[in-house]
């Protein structure tokens, strides 16, 4: 159970931290690039990368813990910024993601196979991190950079559970928080998110529900692939209207893409700002 190949930087999370009164909490951590490669241009890569169910990847801290069978991903994810309530207003960002990229050199032999809900094909990931209450000031969430799948060769991605895309490559900006006592700025600005680019002539094939074909996003404030299991109401992403914009979402596709599932689509593109994305009421068949 798990992903097959995971190619990962978290910046520091400063929530894990625990916060009394009296003290000062910190800026969410810088990630780093990130960047994973099957074969070159010279040397393809014919083999095959497969999983058969998601497991919990990473540590028990809330944004850090995936449930994921993908078969390859790149995540480069900016640390929270922390709750402080030293009484002094000093709020603190979310930290910034970088570049996450993730290129395949195949040949027709390639293939890149998932069974379990959950578990995408390809993942690239830039995201910017949250930043939560503070005592008495808002504060900015963390920007995403770019993120880059590029797969050659003609090689074919499967998957078969629900939620399991064939490639998903997405730039989120972090949420800035809401300080309930703050009067001059009201809202945190979202951060602002990266390019997203995907190139791809694999031939992908998808069977479950709310499973795409390629999902390429780019969302300020938030945002991307959203599951919905609760009856109340939500807010997807930054109601403020000072909030930074997303970027530039280019999908170059040649190979054949059929998806069999309930609201699965070959190819969605989305370029958001504020926050939102693709949407699934998790409660659903």
């Amino acid at each position: 159970a798990g992903g097959g190949i995971l190619a990962a930087s978290y910046g520091g999370n400063s929530p894990n931290n625990a916060v009394f009164t009296g003290s000062t909490g910190g800026k969410g951590g810088q990630a780093g690039a990130v960047t994973l490669t099957l074969g070159s241009s010279s040397t393809p890569f014919a083999g095959s990368v497969t999983t058969t169910a998601p497991g919990k990847v990473g540590k028990e801290w809330g944004f850090l813990t995936r449930n994921s069978g993908a078969a390859l991903a790149a995540i480069s994810y900016g640390g929270q910024g922390t709750v402080t309530n030293n009484g002094s207003g000093a709020g603190f960002d979310g930290g910034d993601g970088n570049t996450a990229t993730l290129k395949v050199y195949g040949t027709s032999a390639t293939l890149l196979k998932t069974g379990g809900d959950y578990s995408v094909g390809v993942l690239a990931a830039s995201y910017g991190g949250t930043s939560l209450d503070a005592y008495d000031a808002s504060r900015s969430g963390g920007g995403a950079s770019t993120a880059t799948v590029s797969l050659s060769g003609g090689g074919a991605i499967q998957t078969a559970g629900n939620h399991s895309s064939g490639i998903v490559a997405v730039s989120l900006g972090g949420l800035g928080n809401l300080s309930s006592t703050s009067t001059s700025n009201g809202s945190g600005k979202g951060g602002v998110a990266g390019d997203v680019k995907v190139t791809n002539d694999f031939a992908i094939t998808t069977k479950g529900s709310h499973s795409h074909g390629i999902a390429a996003i780019s969302a300020g404030a938030g945002g991307g692939i959203f599951v919905w299991s609760k009856n109340s109401s939500f807010q997807w992403g930054d109601g403020n209207p000072a909030s930074n914009t997303s970027s530039t979402v280019t999908v170059t596709n040649t190979g054949a893409i059929k998806t069999y599932g309930v609201d699965s689509h070959g190819i969605i593109a989305q370029s958001i700002g504020g926050g939102g994305g693709i949407g699934a009421d998790g409660s659903m068949t």
